[in-house]
């Protein structure tokens, strides 16, 4: 319980979520002198855009009694770092911190979200809301919330628009797929625009 209690902990902090915890402290029992909870947190080496999560730290353990480690590696090596120290069960960390398309490797490794979740925001659902829809959909397996985003690249698309606004390449595009060409707003009409200006001749 505790383990899940402190993974939630440290996402509710990347999300920069106001959240009443508990004292955090372990070890606590007659005549002994209570432990601090100290996570071990693995991260990208010299990735600047975290920096204001950690030069938070003593924020954050005045108001929860937790203190964090921070692991840096290479960008390179993070995902099988990790990978590697949760098969072994060694528990080297306490959180998993990976870009979005490792997601599934350590989906198991998990524990749901969502009790913390609906006690602090109500429900899910409204969580949920916080996010973009389709960044936080990667984050949820058979309805638990597992990772918490904190982190979003902008997307782009550059396209060559004398081919958009070109009449015939308009009129052919619609005949087959049955819409207007336009820039894309979705994987599908992503993969259409694709297919249809792909031609090897």
């Amino acid at each position: 319980m505790k383990r899940i209690v402190q993974v939630f902990l440290v996402c509710s902090l990347v999300i920069v979520a106001a959240v009443s915890f508990g004292s955090g402290q372990s070890g606590a029992g007659e005549g002994k002198t209570e432990e601090q909870v100290v996570l071990n947190i693995p991260t990208q080496a010299g990735w600047r855009c975290v920096d204001p999560i950690w030069n938070r730290a003593d924020l954050f353990t005045e108001q929860t009694g937790i203190a964090w480690k921070v692991h840096g590696f290479p960008g390179v090596d993070l995902p099988a770092k990790q990978l590697s120290e949760l098969t072994a069960e060694t528990h080297a960390f306490d959180i998993t911190m990976i870009p979005q398309i490792y997601l599934s490797l350590f989906e198991s490794y998990m524990m749901p979200l969502n009790e913390y979740i609906e006690r602090d925001y109500g429900s899910v659902e409204k969580f949920k809301e916080l996010f973009y829809g389709a960044t936080i959909d990667t984050c949820t397996f058979d309805g638990d919330i597992k990772y918490v985003p904190f982190h979003l690249n902008a997307k782009y698309v550059v396209y060559r628009k004398d081919l958009f606004e070109d009449p015939e390449e308009k009129e052919a595009f619609r005949a087959r797929f049955g819409y207007e060409l336009k820039p894309p707003e979705t994987d599908q009409q992503l993969i259409d625009i694709a297919s249809f200006f792909t031609r090897p001749e």
